[in-house]
């Protein structure tokens, strides 16, 4: 999202956002919003709805976000401090930023084309937003069927990150780079993307194991 936008956003929540002066060990909002324009009045609507209520609920005063991000196409805004009420919010924006394109704001829907996932904007524009929607692991049987490969990974998989939590005993998953950070190691690269994503995790199972 663009500096301008950000600006708006923790100009006027600026208790829901707070966590962007704390370490990447402890909160992710340093890095900003990670997604696109178009998504910045569904992300001041939920931040009003989350203030709002907040503010007239002390159970929950203190909630704090921790990310905002794309991911499979959708937003994402993870909180802490939640109540089944936040979470329903939460749920209810993340569900309709499926139809809304995350470049521009206009109409949208998520489709598949020229084996590549994208969120597709008004056909009168005709333009594509690159955006992920099919979950990973039936993208990547797809992909498999397609290129007509065997499908490489058993059915079940190990998650690295929450091993990482289990070890330190956390209540909690810890992000990648909270992860690397225990053990005295730097992300390499470019955040959520694939092939460095993998790298990374590499290099921290070798940590691990």
């Amino acid at each position: 999202m663009y500096a301008e936008q950000t600006a708006r956003l923790l100009t006027a929540f600026p208790h829901l956002y707070r966590g962007r002066h704390l370490p990447l060990t402890e909160n992710l909002m340093s890095w900003g919003f990670q997604c696109g324009d178009g998504w910045f009045a569904l992300l001041y609507q939920v931040s009003q709805q989350l203030t709002d209520y907040a503010s007239s609920h002390p159970a929950v005063h203190e909630v704090i976000a921790v990310q905002v991000k794309e991911k499979f196409g959708t937003l994402r805004f993870y909180v802490r401090g939640a109540d089944a009420h936040i979470q329903a919010l939460i749920d209810a924006v993340e569900a309709e930023s499926a139809q809304i394109c995350e470049r521009d704001g206009t109409p949208g829907r998520l489709r598949v084309r020229q084996a590549i996932l994208k969120h597709s904007v008004t056909p009168a524009d005709g333009s594509w937003a690159i955006m992920t929607r099919c979950r990973a692991k039936g993208l990547r049987r797809w992909q498999c069927q397609r290129e007509g490969v065997r499908y490489p990974f058993g059915p079940t998989h190990l998650n690295i990150k929450n091993l990482c939590a289990l070890i330190a005993q956390l209540e909690y998953e810890v992000s990648l780079a909270q992860a690397l950070d225990r053990y005295g190691m730097r992300y390499d690269g470019t955040p959520h993307r694939g092939v460095d994503d993998a790298w990374n995790l590499a290099g921290l199972v070798l940590q691990l194991f």
